[in-house]
């Protein structure tokens, strides 16, 4: 899942504006992409099914805030808390 990040990450600023604010969008269709293709092995199960159930809500939440990694980053944990 980090890998695809970083990947979508990529993409995205190559894609140009508005898609290059907002990694984390570009990184949810790719992973839509990938996990519609492609069945999950059952040794990545446990980390997926993490990663589905907190990461990606925390993305959604993210990206209804118009809040990308860098910006959360860049203000730290304690005002977004």
């Amino acid at each position: 899942a980090a890998a695809l990040a970083v990947a979508a990450g990529w993409i995205a600023g190559g894609l140009g504006e508005p898609l290059s604010r907002n990694p984390v969008l570009v990184a949810m269709l790719f992973g839509l992409l990938i996990g519609s293709s492609f069945a999950c092995p059952d040794a990545l199960r446990p980390g997926l099914d993490f990663t589905k159930r907190y990461l990606l809500r925390l993305a959604v939440v993210l990206v209804g805030f118009r809040i990308t990694t860098r910006l959360f980053l860049d203000l730290g944990f304690m005002p977004l808390a």
